[in-house]
């Protein structure tokens, strides 16, 4: 009888210690009752688990391909509760009735109605995409089975929630205030429901700022529901494109946590300690198990704010897996394409995320590279311009040297770059159970993907014939086209401004092939293509930017005036405002590459209107759009030098060193390293670098006013 007693103590003890929440998370099975399928005619995008609080109940099946595939999550907040469903088309009129939608959606307000209130709320003032006037066929099924169905045309306040049971809101893309977040915390954890619809790819496509200011994960995140930007696709499993989901609570509980997806590649990693790569040829669940415990970290990494601590717990995750199996990890194997490519792109998976987990600072960055045990130009490309390589370390010293000088010559405000790869010599890309992965190495911010040819094995000219022939190898053409595509998407994209005057220009130049610098395309492609043409004029502008300008002027004597136009508006957009100068570049056939800064003026509008290069000042008079209406050529002297740099040159490993260049007035001063690292005084004339490696110490400082 004692023991009796003391048993039954101990279980209501554990209940209490744990809370509400696992009391309560014996009723999830209840969402699911009756509900084989789930179904929307929209492509979903998938949820992530934010907190401990949030339980998935409808997942994507084992063949999906993207991971993780959360259609649906639940939580419990205080004394009430959550749901988040990753389409809001799911509950509209087209969808709700197909498959077992309805039954779902029932059986979610009746979870969320803890207290039988039998009414529920539908928010139409912030923009919901599924709302109160067009959730017509929700709302006559609610009424149907006893609830009373009100709408919420306003403000969210605590008022309008009173004797409510759920709040539901479909989809919301304007502003909710501090007091309406506030509003509705407080509300859920009295005893409230809340349901939540969102799509994550289609606010990030339309809307700046990000996940994080996307309003239904301001709101969800509270409550453990995140939305992300990954789309869940399943090629097998699927009606009209979009997917059948068949996975439910409990079987879709077991998604992963971050200390779940560290153990498991832990494990499998010491399981396998001299022959991984093969075993994951080999063993497809092996495999998939690594894979998607990797995925898993990526995309906390990837949806996260920079400031959530789960960022940590993966960086630190990973800083040990390298450090315990460096021979894994590091820098320096090269795996084979062929018979290891899941592996080899697994490593480059890894310092991604790694790279990725933390905001980058100075001694972050000195770690990163030492623990990633980069060396040489590996090195000084990430120490100067936070860019992984992922090359399955196989780029010779040739193409290292000319990335290098590459990414020294492009103004680092023009990209958000994190990753550079070169699929050639990765392989295939890594296959799981859901089938390849193509995007496996993409983060937060940008990524590329360019050629590996040996330099030398494979020119090409990069102009027309009415110039003479601008001969550079692929590899060396191809790397400035790709930097361009990020420079276009990023900095071009986020300025209204350079954006809306690209889009001029294409329309200006319609689809006569021979109306565009690069004109080497069939007659439309830039029109139907509008991505790649800041990325080809590159392939002629980082080839020889003076015959790119020939090209352009000789095109404009002949009657075609765009090409002179494309080539000013690129000479602008390189010039980062200055009044004084832009960069021309050359590279020849065996990628020599150089650039310098060649003096520029502009008008009273601010638009930049002359070059003077070897002596010759070229002119353009520009109209109301900035299009050239006429241009004049005359004598100039080259007024931009090179800055001069002062300090020691006769420099040792782990010495400290000063640098400094003449100031100049409103000037910007940006200083590129090589052999070291930039201490203290990035942004100003002088600067302290610790040579630390033994490669060949470089300093170089761009000046802009």
């Amino acid at each position: 009888m004692n023991t009796f007693y003391r048993t039954l103590f101990l279980l209501t003890c554990l209940l209490l210690i744990n809370g509400t929440g696992n009391v309560l998370a014996q009723n999830y099975s209840s969402l699911v009752t009756g509900v084989n399928t789930v179904w929307t005619s929209g492509l979903p995008s998938s949820l992530f688990p934010y907190n401990g609080n949030a339980t998935p109940i409808v997942v994507g099946n084992p063949n999906t391909a993207s991971y993780p595939s959360i259609f649906a999550l639940a939580s419990v907040s205080g004394a009430g509760r959550a749901v988040g469903l990753a389409h809001e088309g799911v509950l509209g009129n087209n969808d709700i009735s197909q498959y077992n939608n309805l039954t779902f959606a029932l059986n979610i307000f009746n979870w969320l109605d803890i207290n039988n209130t039998n009414q529920v709320v539908i928010a139409s003032g912030h923009g919901e995409w599924l709302n109160y006037n067009n959730a017509t066929t929700l709302r006559s099924n609610l009424q149907s089975n006893g609830y009373t169905v009100t709408n919420l045309n306003g403000s969210i306040t605590a008022a309008a929630l009173m004797g409510k049971g759920v709040l539901m809101i479909g989809n919301g893309w304007q502003t909710y205030t501090n007091a309406e977040q506030l509003v509705i915390q407080n509300y859920v954890q009295s005893g409230g429901g809340l349901l939540m619809l969102g799509l994550g790819w289609s606010w990030v496509s339309y809307n700046s700022g990000g996940l994080a200011a996307y309003p239904m994960n301001q709101i969800g995140s509270m409550f453990g529901l995140y939305w992300t930007d990954t789309n869940i696709s399943d090629a097998t499993n699927q009606a009209n494109g979009q997917p059948l989901f068949t996975t439910f609570y409990p079987a879709s509980a077991t998604a992963m946590t971050v200390g779940d997806a560290c153990s498991q590649i832990e494990s499998i990693t010491s399981t396998y300690p001299t022959n991984l790569p093969d075993v994951l040829q080999s063993n497809a669940t092996v495999r998939t198990n690594y894979i998607t415990a990797h995925l898993f970290m990526k995309e906390t990494v990837k949806v996260l704010p920079t400031d959530h601590p789960l960022r940590q717990e993966v960086f630190d995750c990973y800083q040990n897996l390298i450090n315990a199996y460096p021979a894994y990890f590091r820098k320096g194997v090269v795996y084979n394409p062929t018979t290891q490519n899941n592996f080899a792109w697994i490593r480059e998976r890894v310092h991604r995320t790694y790279a990725d987990a933390l905001p980058l600072t100075p001694s972050g960055i000195t770690q990163i590279g030492n623990t990633l045990g980069l060396s040489g130009r590996y090195w000084d490309i990430w120490t100067n311009f936070t860019v992984l390589l992922a090359d399955n370390s196989a780029l010779d010293t040739d193409q290292k040297e000319y990335l290098y000088k590459l990414y020294s010559a492009v103004p680092p405000a023009l990209h958000n770059l994190r990753l550079m790869s070169f699929a050639d010599e990765l392989g295939t890309p890594p296959t799981a159970s859901f089938g390849a992965i193509p995007t496996f190495l993409t983060g937060t911010l940008s990524s590329i993907n360019s050629f590996s040819n040996t330099i030398g094995t494979y020119p090409e000219n990069q102009f027309p014939n009415e110039v003479p022939a601008g001969i550079a190898d692929v590899f060396c053409a191809a790397a400035p086209h790709e930097v361009n595509h990020i420079v276009d998407y990023y900095y071009i994209e986020g300025n209204a401004t350079l954006k809306n005057r690209k889009t001029q220009l294409i329309s200006q130049a319609g689809s006569d092939n021979m109306n565009y610098l690069r004109s080497t395309v069939a007659s439309g492609f830039f029109v139907a293509n509008p991505q790649e043409f800041i990325a080809s004029i590159a392939n002629e502008y980082f080839v020889d930017s003076k015959k790119a300008l020939d090209l352009a002027l000789i095109r404009y004597n002949s009657g075609r005036t765009q090409p002179l136009n494309q080539f000013l508006y690129f000479a602008d957009l390189y010039s980062q405002n200055s009044l004084y100068h832009t960069r021309f570049y050359a590279c020849n056939a065996n990628c020599n590459f150089s650039y310098q800064q060649v003096a520029a003026g502009r008008d009273a509008n601010n638009r930049l209107n002359s070059i003077c290069y070897n002596n010759t000042q070229y002119n353009f008079t520009l109209d109301n759009d900035g299009n050239v209406t006429s241009y004049t050529t005359n004598s100039c002297n080259n007024c931009i030098s090179e800055p001069i740099i002062s300090g020691t040159i006769d420099v040792c490993a782990n010495s400290n060193n000063t640098y400094t260049t003449p100031t100049v007035a409103g000037g910007t001063y940006q200083w590129i390293v090589g052999g070291g690292v930039i201490v203290s005084g990035q942004g100003t004339n002088t600067v302290m670098v610790q040579w630390i490696n033994g490669s060949t110490p470089t300093l170089q400082v761009v000046v802009s006013q």
